[in-house]
């Protein structure tokens, strides 16, 4: 993982919309799916870079990139929600 960083950041400033759209789209499947060991260690980065689309100058670009991260905000909520002990096996 660490080894593709810079390919990413690469490629989503590249000059063609269709390459900095499947970046983004690649960053979110990123995401979305890594092993929460793995993903602890470069979600930040990895997130960051997502951001980036959103300053994109290609109106197409930003608007996948609000979409990508909507999905990744309700799939990191949804982790959340999995990892909180529910409410009722806590009562005594």
């Amino acid at each position: 993982m660490k080894d593709m960083l810079p390919a990413l950041k690469a490629a989503s400033n590249d000059k063609t919309v269709e390459c900095r759209k499947t970046t983004y789209l690649v960053l979110a499947q990123l995401l979305n799916k890594l092993p929460g060991s793995v993903l602890q260690d470069y979600e930040s980065e990895l997130l960051c870079y997502l951001l980036n689309g959103l300053s994109d100058d290609n109106e197409e670009v930003i608007a996948k990139t609000k979409e990508l991260i909507s999905d990744v905000g309700k799939n990191i909520r949804k982790m959340q929600m999995d990892l909180e002990p529910s409410k009722e096996s806590n009562t005594v």
